[in-house]
Order: structure tokens, then C-alpha cells, then sequence
């Protein structure tokens, strides 16, 4: 089941502005994760994220077709927003 209403507006927003930031500035930074200590541990720039989202929205509606909600269970918090935007 797709997302209604005011959720799939924003995550349509928000999509939409990530895969307009992939075209227009591709190799600018979109993410910078700091682990403990405030230590980078990962940066994706905007053509990476977009790409990755992408990969695992391909995945999700191949693996989960019709089956209703999906759990977004990691223990990364990288990917569970990639989870998050998928």
C-alpha cells in the first residue's frame, strides 16, 4: 500500500528535491554521518544517495510487492534512512 495524503506529499517533496539536487550539484556532499566522538565514519554526496535509495526502493517493491507495510529494522542509522527515503 502506497503512502496517502500528507505523507506521501512530503516524501514526494523530499524525493523530488534529492533527485533535483543528484542532477544539479551531483558531487556535493547530501550526508556526512559522525559516529561517537563526532569522528566521520561515511559521506555520501547526492548522486550516491540518490543512487542507493533508489537500489533499495527497486528491492523493496520486487521483494514486498503487495505485502503491506515493511519493518526497517538495521543497526546502522545510515541505512535506515536510506530505508527511510526507499
Amino acid at each position: 500500500m502506497a503512502p496517502s495524503g500528507l505523507a506521501a506529499a512530503a516524501g514526494g517533496l523530499l524525493l523530488d528535491r534529492l533527485h533535483h539536487w543528484a542532477q544539479v550539484r551531483a558531487a556535493a556532499p547530501a550526508l556526512v554521518y559522525l559516529a561517537a566522538a563526532e569522528h566521520e565514519s561515511d559521506r555520501l554526496d547526492y548522486a550516491t544517495l540518490a543512487h542507493r535509495v533508489e537500489a533499495l526502493a527497486a528491492a523493496l517493491r520486487q521483494h514486498a510487492a503487495g505485502a503491506g507495510p515493511v519493518l526497517v529494522a538495521t543497526r546502522s542509522e545510515l541505512l535506515y534512512l536510506l530505508g527511510l527515503l526507499a
